[in-house]
């Protein structure tokens, strides 16, 4: 069963910023496909720190494309090996950050699922 519990992820445009620079690098395929499809889309960042090691970055797109009737979606990266890795595939909803860990806090999504850090990433 799911949870509430734990932070919200908060997410704001933030232009020109160093987080909104590396998520306009790191969802540039998404970015442009949301171009091709006549759409201007909205980038919303958030950084939070997972654990002493690990700081994230959250991304969310608002455009047609991207938002649905779940919400937008949202993607985070980390950084590791000097380089920004995936580690939480497409949700929809707010992410908020459990107070329960897994090696690193769960991540709690669309209203109470709970994603579960497997060492690389966090599965469902």
């Amino acid at each position: 069963m799911g949870t509430t519990d734990g932070a919200p992820v908060v997410l704001e445009a933030r232009p020109g910023s160093e987080a909104d620079r590396l998520a306009r690098q790191l969802m540039a395929r998404e970015i442009d496909r949301a171009y091709a499809e006549g759409a201007d889309p909205v980038v919303l960042v958030g950084m939070a720190r997972l654990n002493d090691a690990v700081e994230v970055l959250f991304v969310q797109l608002q455009s047609p494309g991207e938002c649905g009737s779940a919400g937008c979606s949202t993607v985070s990266f980390s950084y590791k090996d000097d380089r920004w890795v995936r580690i939480m595939d497409t949700v929809g909803g707010p992410v908020r950050i459990a107070n329960k860990s897994h090696g690193m806090p769960d991540l709690i999504v669309q209203g109470g699922y709970r994603l579960v850090w497997d060492g690389r990433k966090y599965a469902g």
